[in-house]
């Protein structure tokens, strides 16, 4: 959830709020793998603890602002430059594949132009190829 924030990606975030509140406040939160049926109700457990309600109380509010956020359509934050390029050389679009081969060339990360030799898109395998061999050469 951190990362996806950090990033800005809320509706990530948003689609699993559920599940992060369910782990949170039934398995993390009670030390156990059990499920939100094996307790009695959340509520109940509330109005005993006080630290537990401002806990829950708080992590509510955060959820009630991602929700916000997602409304509004606060646009995601950029990615930074190693993350962008790591998701381009992953991607099925060739252009983006071939602007992080790029980047791994002007940085010199020889490791994945290696891995992008045995690409399944030819044009990549090649361009990776020309690279590996400019390298090789400026030494």
């Amino acid at each position: 959830m951190y990362l996806w924030e950090q990033a800005g990606q809320y509706e990530k975030m948003l689609q699993h709020y559920q599940e992060y509140h369910d782990d949170y406040f039934y398995v993390i939160g009670r030390g156990t793998n059990s499920q939100a049926g094996d307790f009695p109700p959340l509520e109940f457990e509330i109005l005993q603890d006080p630290e537990l309600e401002q806990a829950y109380n708080s992590f509510m509010d955060e959820w009630e602002k991602v929700k916000e956020l997602v409304k509004a359509g606060t646009p995601p934050k950029p990615l930074d430059p190693d993350v962008q390029n790591h998701e381009w050389f992953y991607s099925d679009n060739q252009e983006e594949v071939l602007k992080a081969l790029n980047y791994y060339y002007v940085h010199k990360v020889k490791f994945m132009l290696e891995k992008a030799r045995k690409h399944k898109d030819p044009i990549v395998a090649k361009k990776a190829k020309e690279y590996l061999k400019k390298l090789a050469r400026d030494k």
